[in-house]
């Protein structure tokens, strides 16, 4: 089913559900009204009954005031009150409740009789006083019983309108309770479905996108169902697989032509090597230093060319580790011996702090000693020329408060504890924005006028890699004293006490170096 028709039919529903209660609420009060209106003409008639009670007595004290003085205006005025609104009043009211109509019937009638009696005052004089008191006081209790019967009987239609208005209320109140419950609830659960939809395919999506970005184009998303974000799903595997073989044909383009440059080029450099001693005839010192910097730009680009033939092996899971446990010290000297002869022509001051006891650690010792020697060459390049460069190394218990938290969840606990190598210069430094970008492939910070020598960027990224397969981490941060230092945390192996002759240094908080 489709989100938008998950969204459509759950929202329909909870629509459905309050316009359902509405209009049930809103018949509730016309019935309300109603009874309030039931209830106003039943007061009405109550009153009615109060004034017909008095009337009627006043009556008969004109009938027997006629009787007792033969006097024909109390007659006329006792006819006159027969044709009062008394008897439309009578005649007109209607009650609503079954009883009450019995008991106004029945008093319509007493009032009829009573009101044909009084009509003929010839007829009353002919009575002896003993019938007409005996008569008179019939009608008049008689009306006066019905007028209170047809009173208690409007009292309990009263009563029952009430208490029919008060389970209407009740009622009311309760489907609003259950209504709001049904809809709060509806609308919970609704609302988990669509966004419980959304945010798992967006997560799934957000996790391709991320795994593309990082150069991880074989990662595939669940592309399953008929939804929208199945479809999104399909084009974002056949977007992934596009740049997987795009990818791959890169690689092995890269590959191939590196291979095939790697020939000619060294024969190119013995050939120039050849030619520069002589041996193939006199050569003028003008030549020898043409040749020469020919053979230094011949070894430049040997170099680019070993790193993207190593780079296309590690991409392609191709390049063998051969782990041994080696003596990190060893690794670090036999790293800085390599540019002994650059430190010892420039009189560069360099610093390096090893420990006495042995720094032990299962790694391939060539990778790791071109790991330290790209950040050594990196540390020169990016450095002015009579900065003082410092190499540390020494073991740490516990993972450093630098290491950014994606090496934290990746680095492999070591039986030692962890080595930590720093190589930190006094150069320009590494911007924020960077620190992470910089061992990506052919990313390089530009600092405007580009510094001689400079790779293309692969340095980092190799080191990373090596790293990386050592179950290790490497990262950059700020060096207090100005400059960048380049981090290398190593799992330790068991550590074994030696003697060493390197003098001993309590590490600083150093940051790393500019990228290659």
């Amino acid at each position: 089913m489709k989100i938008s028709t998950k969204i459509i039919l759950g929202y329909a529903l909870l629509i459905l559900l309050l316009v359902t209660s509405l209009v049930y609420e809103l018949s509730l009060i016309r019935r309300m009204q109603a009874v309030n209106r039931n209830l106003s003409n039943i007061k009405t008639r109550a009153t009615q009954y109060t004034l017909s009670s008095k009337d009627i007595e006043q009556l008969g004290k004109h009938v027997r005031r006629f009787y007792v003085t033969r006097d024909p205006e109390y007659l006329d005025q006792s006819q006159g009150q027969l044709s009062r609104p008394l008897s439309e009043d009578l005649q007109k009211m209607r009650a609503s409740d079954p009883e009450e109509q019995r008991q106004l019937d029945k008093l319509r009638l007493l009032w009829a009789r009573f009101s044909n009696g009084i009509s003929d005052g010839e007829a009353l004089l002919q009575m002896s006083p003993e019938q007409f008191d005996s008569w008179i006081a019939l009608e008049l209790q008689e009306l006066e019983s019905q007028i209170d019967l047809t009173l208690a009987a409007n009292q309990k239609a009263i009563e029952a309108e009430v208490a029919q208005s008060a389970r209407a209320g009740q009622r009311a109140e309760w489907v609003s309770q259950i209504a709001a419950i049904i809809a709060l609830g509806l609308s919970c659960l609704v609302s988990f479905v669509v966004v419980r939809s959304i945010s798992r395919s967006l997560q799934q999506l957000t996790h391709g996108a991320r795994a593309v970005a990082e150069g991880r184009f074989s990662y595939r998303i669940d592309d399953s169902g008929d939804e929208q974000f199945s479809k999104v799903a399909r084009d974002f595997n056949l977007m992934a697989t596009r740049l997987d073989q795009r990818d791959q044909l890169t690689r092995e383009y890269v590959s191939h032509v590196s291979h095939e440059l790697k020939a000619p080029l060294a024969a190119i450099q013995e050939t120039s090597k050849l030619v520069r001693e002589g041996i193939a005839g006199p050569v003028t010192e003008k030549q020898k230093h043409l040749l020469g910097l020919s053979i230094e730009c011949g070894d430049r680009l040997s170099k680019t060319i070993r790193s993207l033939l190593d780079l296309s092996r590690m991409e392609a899971d191709a390049l063998d580790y051969e782990l041994e446990k080696q003596d990190v010290r060893d690794l670090v000297k036999a790293a800085v011996a390599e540019f002994e002869v650059h430190f010892s022509q420039s009189n560069r001051p360099l610093k390096v702090q090893l420990p006495d006891s042995e720094l032990s650690a299962n790694c391939d010792r060539d990778r790791v000693i071109q790991v330290l020697t790209n950040l050594v060459d990196n540390a020169l390049k990016f450095s002015p020329a009579m900065s003082p460069l410092e190499v540390r190394a020494e073991r740490v218990k516990a993972k450093p408060e630098g290491l950014p938290s994606a090496w934290a969840e990746r680095v492999r606990e070591g039986a030692g504890g962890y080595i930590l190598i720093t190589v930190a210069d006094s150069g320009r430094g590494v911007p924020d924005e960077h620190k992470e970008q910089i061992f990506e492939k052919f990313h390089q910070v530009k600092f405007g006028k580009k510094v001689a020598g400079q790779g293309v960027g692969l340095g980092l990224v190799i080191c990373r890699n090596i790293v990386q397969a050592h179950g290790g981490a490497i990262w950059v941060e700020d060096n207090r004293e100005g400059g960048s230092i380049f981090s290398v945390l190593l799992p330790s192996a068991a550590e074994q006490p030696v003697t060493g002759d390197s003098p001993t240094g309590a590490h600083r908080a150093l940051q790393g170096v500019q990228p290659a």
